[in-house]
């Protein structure tokens, strides 16, 4: 990982008490858009802070039927559930709102294109060129990138990208964000550097959003006078070769060249953003082989998790970190990267204190209340779904949550209505399942992330490494502390809360009372 000095990212930050009430528009491109973009919503669900009230995410990928957007998409629909049902003022998870653009009366989270499933010379009507400019276009391009099928977006081919993606600035989508942004508002950018999508859509949105237009449509002013932070993610995995039948281009022995050229032309952004952070990692883990579709579902990975943290420390950032000047729209750019404290470790003290600050006590809270629902880390027994690790999370028929002997807990529980049990539970438990895995896959990476031990069914025994976090007395552990502690706080629920804002509240405050960080 490029991580072998530490930039202090936590700097500047705002009190988590305030928050801005504009809008954080988040565009992820590519597949590695989608999995930062669950690593955030995986933070998000947990509590870790967010300095606004609301971000508003939008997938730029011509693969629509990839398996990391397909995923994400189910993570975003059902986050926003919880949160607008379950969550309440004093509520720490789930506690940033999640929403979405609206075009043509229809919630919208992708970017697509029309024209899904075309040749790439058929995209460019090369038939229909004259010789002349058929010559140019067999220079430009080969014959092997003419005919690709771009239903799975551009497999590494960022030169085909740019030509595709110029065509994304009249989409609804793209037209709903333009007419809704305002002053206040700030625009974030996820893209890796060594693909085809990622790699050629950066610039190009990036171009698009400080384009100069006489027409008086959209809120072009304060766009292009909006803060703009972006994060480029280097190779930071690699992936086995194509079968020889597969008619793939994916070749990750040429994604640190393809990487180092797009940096070179990347130096044109200086001074079009106002924060640009870099990460990768030099200790990779090797994937399947894919060229994209619904098989194309990446394991999650640390470096995901810390661009989210990029996402999250931009959003952070006073007003006064950003100059910029209205007439020549020049925005003074700051470089970022994150890094670790100890590549010798894998649990919560790899990290930097001031990172632990923001992510340890979230993460940990969140998973103890998954635990209490009974998810835990077992063996898979299902060879199709093994990659990197053969473990899943699974909820145990034995679980806390299912246990009778707790009268004022059960009684919430056997309170829930038939909506509840079939819509807002249902949307908490996928995430809580999601989490779970999102924390094994971290876990089996070569570069591990592993803070937890996932299959210890103890709740004051999860957490590894050093860090004092339980707060039980030495007579009242396990989960006879966690079930006293929910039994003295759910009196002092307000009793106007609905029944799922009431079940929520409650887990965050027990588990806010039993786990804190005390190396503040």
């Amino acid at each position: 990982m490029y991580l072998s000095c530490f930039v202090n990212h936590i700097n500047n930050y705002k009190s988590p008490n305030e928050k801005y009430m504009a809008k954080l528009y988040i565009f992820g491109i590519g597949g590695t858009g989608s999995r930062v973009l669950k690593s955030l919503i995986m933070l998000l669900s947990s509590g870790v802070d967010c300095a606004f009230d609301t971000i508003i995410p939008i997938i730029i990928d011509r693969d629509v039927q990839n398996g990391d957007y397909v995923q994400v998409k189910k993570l975003v629909d059902n986050y926003i559930r919880v949160n607008e049902n379950m969550s309440s003022h004093d509520c720490k998870f789930f506690k940033t709102k999640i929403d979405l653009l609206k075009v043509n009366g229809a919630w919208q989270f992708c970017l697509q294109w029309d024209q899904q499933n075309v040749r790439f010379d058929d995209f460019i009507n090369y038939s229909q060129l004259d010789d002349p400019n058929k010559a140019l276009v067999d220079m430009l391009f080969s014959r092997e990138t003419l005919e690709m099928d771009m239903s799975h977006g551009f497999q590494g081919n960022p030169n085909m990208g740019c030509v595709v993606q110029n065509q994304f600035e009249n989409n609804d989508l793209f037209t709903a964000f333009a007419n809704q942004f305002q002053t206040g508002d700030r625009i974030f950018i996820i893209s890796s550097i060594f693909g085809g999508t990622g790699a050629s859509g950066f610039p190009l949105l990036r171009k698009l959003l400080h384009k100069t237009r006489t027409q008086n449509t959209g809120q072009w002013g304060p766009i292009k006078n909006a803060p703009i932070g972006a994060i480029t993610v280097l190779p930071y995995y690699q992936v086995a070769d194509a079968d020889a039948n597969d008619n793939s281009t994916v070749n990750a022995n040429d994604w640190n060249d393809k990487a180092k050229a797009a940096l070179n032309y990347y130096i044109d952004e200086q001074n079009h953003l106002d924060m640009l952070y870099y990460i990768g990692d030099t200790k990779p883990s090797t994937y399947p082989h894919c060229k994209g579709g619904a098989n194309q579902t990446d394991p999650a990975h640390f470096v995901e998790m810390a661009s989210a943290l990029a996402i999250l420390n931009f959003a952070k950032l006073p007003v006064n970190s950003f100059t910029i000047t209205n007439n020549s729209n020049s925005h003074a750019t700051t470089y970022k990267e994150f890094g670790i404290s100890d590549e010798t470790q894998s649990d919560f003290n790899m990290l930097h204190q001031s990172t632990k600050n923001l992510v340890v006590e979230p993460l940990s809270r969140f998973l103890l209340f998954a635990k209490y629902m009974g998810y835990n880390a077992i063996k898979d027994n299902n060879p199709k779904t093994v990659k990197i690790t053969d473990k899943i999370a699974q909820k145990d028929s034995g679980n806390h949550f299912d246990k009778t002997g707790l009268s004022a807990v059960y009684a919430i529980r056997k309170g829930f209505d038939s909506a509840f049990r079939s819509n807002e539970l249902q949307s908490l438990e996928i995430i809580q399942k999601n989490y779970v895995d999102w924390l094994i896959e971290m876990e089996a990476q070569a570069r591990s992330f592993s803070p937890f031990k996932l299959e210890m069914s103890r709740a004051d025994e999860f957490i590894k490494g050093t860090l004092d976090l339980w707060n039980g007395s030495r007579f009242n552990k396990d989960w006879e502390r966690v079930l006293k502690i929910l039994v003295d706080i759910h009196g002092s629920i307000d009793e106007a809360l609905s029944e799922s804002q009431k079940f929520l509240l409650l887990f965050s405050r027990a588990t806010e009372k039993l786990l804190t960080l005390k190396t503040h």
